[in-house]
């Protein structure tokens, strides 16, 4: 009784009669664009810079999860967002700087002829 060996183990499990490997070619992962995303966040426009390094960071990690498709479109995410920050950014720095101009000769013109003393 303790000799006996049970039917089960004498036998080793006969492999399937058809085996399918499906191998497929990994790409490679899609550009972050962080370094641009945190450059457009430093200097250009806060609001859409973090939303372009908020994409830029899921970039990684949707890769490595397998998630190919949804890392291509958080880099697509990242670049559109940090592009807007960039234009927006500097958009708003030329009106700046052509309001202060502005301002700055209408200010010496008006404060020239108030104190002239020509008459």
């Amino acid at each position: 009784m303790i000799n006996e060996v049970p039917e089960y183990a004498a036998s080793p499990p006969k492999p399937p009669a058809h085996t399918t490997v499906i191998v497929r070619q990994a790409s490679p992962m899609p550009d972050q664009h962080l370094i641009l995303a945190i450059f457009v966040t430093i200097f250009c426009c806060l609001p859409f810079g973090l939303v372009a390094v908020i994409k830029a960071s899921n970039v990684k990690s949707r890769y490595s999860a397998g998630d190919e498709a949804g890392a291509e479109a958080a880099s697509r995410g990242a670049k559109k967002w940090a592009t807007l920050a960039l234009v927006t950014g500097l958009i708003v720095n030329i009106l700046v700087i052509i309001a202060i101009l502005v301002y700055y000769f209408l200010f010496i013109k008006a404060v020239t002829e108030a104190f002239s003393f020509d008459d």
